[in-house]
């Protein structure tokens, strides 16, 4: 896991970080890079290591399945993927750990936003790709 909006398919995990397998970025959404942090009532926390933990969360044990056509510049497929029943894009807005990139997930970021989840329950600085 490289961030909580990028996995590897079929990847082994070795010293901490994915290794082989299929890179692949979430379609539609940008969540904070491992090293970011976000202020919380004056006080930082590693809000990019969660997203990426959660990411990490949602898929462990389970078969993840992605659907996507185009890759970007640097190689990796950009897909909607899903593991045991969930949209992981989708999951990763509504939970707050990723931010909608275009409109397709901005319902999902709306309700994280109103629920004060995740990267909402104080302020960051909004990831871009």
């Amino acid at each position: 896991m490289e961030s909580g909006d990028t996995l590897h398919i079929d990847g082994r995990r070795a010293y901490g970080a994915c290794r082989g397998g299929i890179p692949v970025r979430l379609f539609g959404i940008t969540a904070p890079a491992v090293s970011a942090v976000c202020q919380h009532q004056g006080q930082t926390w590693p809000c990019g290591r969660k997203a990426a933990s959660v990411l990490l969360h949602l898929t462990l044990d389970r078969t993840v399945t992605c659907l996507g056509e185009s890759v970007d510049p640097d190689g990796y497929l950009i897909a909607v993927c899903k593991a045991g029943g969930l949209n992981l894009n989708e999951t990763m807005v509504r939970l707050g750990f990723a931010v909608s990139a275009g409109s397709r997930y901005a319902r999902a970021e709306g309700a994280a936003r109103a629920a004060h989840a995740g990267l909402w329950t104080g302020t960051f600085k909004r990831p871009a790709r």
